[in-house]
Order: structure tokens, then C-alpha cells, then sequence
């Protein structure tokens, strides 16, 4: 029986198509990985300091490209030449606007998400940044050393509106080390980064509220958390800890008076 063909130029067998096929898959394969945790990962991590959300999103957005460079390759391995070749840029004009949204989409939408809030830029970029202006400049760091943290959410709503008018219409008198913070993430200092968190929101709670987001703070610490805070406008409060055991105390304890509470780790 003769054998079926699996190129319609070529004519080449099963077992040919096979093994083109694998050396294609190896090669990019290896050339996307290596790309990913020589660059990506690096960047994304905050390993690599100072680089500018947009070319943090072109260096991602050319990890597509590797497929293509895979099949290139691929056909100098095999000596098949690019006779007859698919890459052809055939009806590229068609796939421009495809690559234009692949490459600049993201980076699109952190600019829209400015305008609309100032931590959309920011949950579009994900990891951890240094935000300046209003939310939208961000500033790629070093991840937080891994470690296990409690959430906990007490049952009142508080106003953002009202919270930063009232800031507006105080005079601070402390504000967060965030030096000493980029230090501590650099240097990969859970305890110092820790003990630098600070939320200027909690200075200006109303009193009930303030006691209460302070009550819960307090438990944080009592079972051993290096730092505890609210997030942002709240009312979340986060604890961080070193070790498992302290963190699934805190839990324990919280979670009998609230029921939003819960216990994660870090990645």
C-alpha cells in the first residue's frame, strides 16, 4: 500500500511530517521559554528596575514572533529551503491591524484605564510597582519577598470620596518611607518592607471606624505579623507573616468575629 502524502509539494511521508513537526515544537519551545525567564520574568518580577511599563509591554508582546522564528529555523535544520514557503507575507496588509492590537492593546488599555480610574493602569500592568501621579506612572519593582498573609473585611463600607477629601483638607504627619520600601523589595527584606507599610487613609478614619480597623491590626500583630494595614481606601485590613503557623492563628482568631476573612500566601 503506498504510503499517504503528507506535503503536497514534497510528497514526504508520515514520518518525515513527524519529525519536522517535532523539531519545530523543540525549537520554539526552547527559544519562548528562555525568552520568558531570561526577560519576561525578569521584567515582570521587578528583577529588572526602571523599565518603563511600555517597553515592559513590547518586550512581552515579542514573544509572539517565536513561532514564526521557530519554522525559519526549522527549515535550515531540515535543508528544505523556503521554496514554496507559507511564510509568504500573503495578505499582510489584512493582518496588519491584528498585530498593531497585539503589540499595542495592553498598553492601550493601561492609557484608557488612567481616565477612567487611577489603579486601572496598574491591575493592567500587575506585579509590583511604584505608582506616582495619580496612579497611571508606574515604576516596575522587585515582588514581595513570598510570604503568608490574612485578609480581613470588616462589615461597614467606607466612602473613598469623603476619605480623600479629608486628606485634602489635613495637614499629614507622616507619610510612607517609600525609599526605605524600594530598598527593602530590592534587597529582598520581608521584615523591612513590613515595617515600612503605611496607609495615610487610616489617619483620617472617623472614630468608630479608626477603632475598629485598629482592633483588628492589633490582632494581626499579637500572633506574630511582621506588618499589618489597611488596604487602600479599606475597609480590608492585610496582615503579612513569616511563618504558616502564625498567620492560621490570626485566621482562626478573625475569622469568629468576621466573616470576610481569609488566609493566603504570596507568589
Amino acid at each position: 500500500m503506498q504510503e499517504p502524502c503528507w506535503g503536497s509539494d514534497s510528497g514526504e511521508t508520515r514520518g518525515a511530517s513527524m519529525k519536522r513537526i517535532s523539531i519545530f515544537l523543540a525549537i520554539t519551545f526552547i527559544l519562548t521559554w528562555a525568552y520568558e525567564f531570561g526577560v519576561v520574568y525578569p521584567i515582570s518580577s521587578g528583577a529588572l528596575v526602571g523599565v518603563p511599563p511600555v517597553a515592559a509591554q513590547f518586550a512581552t508582546g515579542a514573544a509572539m514572533f517565536f513561532p514564526a522564528l521557530g519554522v525559519l529555523i526549522t527549515r535550515l535544520v531540515t535543508r528544505e529551503g523556503f521554496k514554496n514557503s507559507l511564510i509568504k507575507p500573503r495578505g499582510f496588509k489584512k493582518s496588519l491591524p491584528w498585530f498593531v492590537v497585539a503589540w499595542f492593546g495592553p498598553a492601550l488599555l493601561a492609557a484608557i484605564g488612567a481616565a477612567v480610574g487611577s489603579d486601572v493602569p496598574y491591575c493592567v500592568l500587575g506585579g509590583t510597582a511604584l505608582a506616582e501621579g495619580r496612579g497611571e506612572v508606574l515604576t516596575p519593582l522587585p515582588a514581595l519577598p513570598r510570604c503568608h498573609a490574612v485578609l480581613c473585611k470588616p462589615a461597614f463600607s467606607i466612602s473613598t470620596p469623603e476619605l480623600f477629601a479629608r486628606v485634602d483638607g489635613v495637614k499629614l504627619r507622616h507619610r510612607p518611607d517609600t525609599e526605605g520600601m524600594v530598598v527593602a523589595l530590592e534587597g529582598g527584606d520581608l521584615g523591612g518592607a513590613a515595617r515600612r507599610m503605611y496607609n495615610i487613609f487610616e489617619d483620617v478614619l472617623p472614630p468608630r471606624q479608626a477603632e475598629e480597623i485598629s482592633g483588628i491590626k492589633n490582632v494581626l500583630v499579637q500572633h506574630g505579623a511582621l506588618g499589618a494595614n489597611m488596604s487602600g481606601t479599606g475597609p480590608t485590613v492585610f496582615g503579612l507573616f513569616e511563618r504558616a503557623e502564625d498567620a492560621a492563628q490570626a485566621w482562626e482568631e478573625l475569622r469568629g468575629t468576621y466573616r470576610d476573612t481569609f488566609l493566603t500566601e504570596t507568589l
